[in-house]
């Protein structure tokens, strides 16, 4: 029911962004403010306490959050909700994909990829941790990739995951964002985009890529890194 209300709500305004709030399970429309209403949109609330989340319709581009989308998503801290072309997009409320600081479980590459396909719009849930030593013995990554949906393939193309290795067994994920660089979180430094260099070529165990995957879904990932900048 209310999927539909937020629908029809956002049609009635055609061109122009529009939405709301979602407060208590119910959907409230909010006056977009903005000066160019067909390209942003501002709400006015006195009270944002309590709000689930914020709602927004994007009629004049895709159903990613924009690099201001995902920058102001972090102020608030909570899920977004992107309408598009008849459908609601949810996006939770994760922080940028670069800049992060390691914490193994909490903070790593598996929740970076994580993190970075859920803002493309598959959901790839949370993976437990144990050890690090220990799950990478027993080979915890390349288990998980096949049973949440990556197949193994042979050319890299942009959103495929790459496995690395320092030893035989795979031990580390990054994010293959173009054709020269990957998004990467390696022990006890901080999340960021790297050249693809000849580094982690040399220690490229496997490609693999989701069986959701859609090339225009980076667009969701390059959003993020300039938010970064902004």
């Amino acid at each position: 029911m209310i999927e539909k209300q937020i629908l029809e709500y956002c049609k009635k305004q055609g061109s122009e962004e529009a939405g709301g709030i979602i407060k208590a399970g119910f959907f409230t429309p909010l006056e977009n403010v903005a000066t160019n209403k067909n390209n942003f949109f501002e709400f006015e609330l006195d009270d944002w306490k309590g709000v689930e989340a914020i709602v927004h319709s994007h009629p004049n581009s895709n159903q990613f959050l924009s690099p201001m989308d995902r920058k102001i998503q972090i102020n608030t801290g909570i899920e977004w909700q992107i309408v598009h072309d008849d459908k609601i997009h949810k996006y939770p409320c994760v922080p940028l994909l670069r800049g992060r600081e390691f914490e193994y479980g909490k903070s790593d590459c598996g929740t970076l990829i994580e993190d970075a396909f859920s803002l493309m719009g598959i959901n790839l849930g949370r993976a437990r941790r144990d050890d690090m030593q220990k799950d990478a013995d027993a080979g915890v990554i390349l288990k998980r990739l096949k049973r949440i949906g990556f197949k193994k393939v042979e050319e890299l193309l942009p959103g495929d995951v790459i496995v690395t290795s320092s030893q035989e067994e795979g031990n580390h994920l990054a994010l293959f964002v173009d054709d020269s660089t990957v998004l990467h979180h390696a022990f006890n430094q901080l999340s960021r985009r790297i050249p693809y260099n000849y580094i982690i070529r040399r220690r490229t165990h496997s490609i693999w890529r989701h069986k959701d995957f859609k090339p225009e879904m980076i667009q969701a990932v390059l959003n993020d890194l300039k938010a970064s900048d902004i």
